[in-house]
């Protein structure tokens, strides 16, 4: 295992989330991932690893859906497309996107 926790400090906030506070140890190739998921996300490195921890450590049954079964999106039914509804190429519409974003990040800075 390359990552290791060195020392952790767990502190509960006033809001009800948690602040945990830890080093680790990580191989070059986490540390250029994390940093490149941060870097197009425009969002500090904590912030994005935070987010990475939490998606993969969320278990749908661990969540309270509440008791409507189209709450929970394992059991939610998709409605059916509209055969009549107009659509778009995906390579058309992830273009227009990509387009879209870059001059959001673009404006930024």
């Amino acid at each position: 295992m390359t990552g290791f926790a060195v020392g952790m400090i767990l502190k509960a906030m006033a809001d009800g989330e948690h602040t945990l506070s830890m080093t680790l140890k990580l191989s070059e190739q986490a540390i250029r991932h994390l940093k490149e998921g941060a870097d197009k996300l425009g969002v500090p490195l904590e912030t994005y690893a935070a987010e990475v921890i939490e998606q993969h450590l969320f278990n749908y049954d661990d969540f309270d859906w509440g008791d409507d079964p189209q709450a929970d999106p394992r059991t939610a039914e998709t409605p059916r497309p509209d055969s009549n509804e107009l659509t778009y190429p995906a390579d058309q519409v992830l273009r227009a996107f990509r387009v879209e974003l870059e001059r959001r990040l673009a404006a930024r800075t």
